[in-house]
This record gives C-alpha cells, structure tokens and sequence, in this order.
C-alpha cells in the first residue's frame, strides 16, 4: 500500500468531503444523539468550510491514496487575546476513513497543519472532541496535544 498524499482540498474533492462529514456527523451522533444527523447536516457545513477558505483564514487538507480521498483536516487562523499568543490554529476537524485508520494518515494531517501554522507563524494549535469519543481524545494526546479547558453545557 503506497503512502497517502497530503494536500490542499479542491473543488473537485467536495463530494468526498460532504460524505466524509456525514460520516463524521453520524459517528458523532451515535455518542451524542443531540447532534443533527450527517445527512442533514453535511452540505451546510461544507458550505461554512468554503466560507472559511474564501476569507484566506481556513485551510482544508486531504489524505489522498490511489487517486482516492481517505481523510481530511480542517482548520482556520483565530485571533485569540487571552492567550499570549495572539494567533492559534484550531483545527476543527479530523477524519479518517475506518479502513484507513491506525495507519498514520491522521498523524499526517496533523503534521500538514503544524507546517502550516509555522508558516504563518503560529505556535499553538488547539483541537476539540466531543467528551464521549475517547479514541479521538486518546489520538490527539498522542500527537502531543494536552488539556487545556474544559467546555461544561445545560440543556433547557
């Protein structure tokens, strides 16, 4: 199996980002039934990534291997004042495909966008997991990331 290919997301890979999110969603849904359902909610969100893009703040990475997209990485440049460092890079999402998985293409999406943020030098990245999905938070410290707040809702 030939090493995934890291790159900017083009228009001609917007179909596999509309699945890919569905897919997310619905992953997301099943440990968090309050969310909206992939199929409901994919085309809005990519529309808010493109929104992103247009602005020159976000960025949309792909994982492609054999001409096929396995994952991606979104994220976009925040003014942040409370911290010392003025600029962070959340990234919003991750996604890889289940086949795909434990294979490292998350790691490279990862390393796509540190090499982004340096070049706009950036020195903190931030990333964000629903409280039930333990293998997401158990990757992301992994690759280095720490705890650093903790989001508490109330539903009315």
């Amino acid at each position: 199996m030939s090493a995934p290919l890291i790159r900017e997301a083009t228009a001609q890979d917007r179909p596999a980002l509309v699945a890919m999110i569905a897919a997310l969603q619905d992953f997301e849904r099943a440990l968090r039934p309050s969310r909206r359902s992939g199929s409901e909610l994919a085309e809005e969100y990519v529309q808010l990534l493109e929104q992103d893009l247009a602005t020159g703040t976000g960025r949309i990475f792909v994982a492609e291997r054999e001409a096929e997209v396995i994952g991606f990485l979104s994220c976009f440049v925040h003014r942040e004042v409370l911290e010392q460092a003025q600029s962070e890079l959340i990234l919003r999402d991750l996604f890889v495909m289940p086949a795909e998985r434990r294979q490292g293409v998350g790691r490279l999406l990862v390393d796509r966008a540190v090499a982004y943020a340096r070049e706009l030098a950036i020195g903190r990245l931030v990333i964000g997991a629903i409280a039930e999905n333990r293998d997401a938070l158990w990757s992301y410290r992994a690759l280095g990331f720490a705890p650093a707040a903790t989001t508490l809702e109330r539903w009315l």
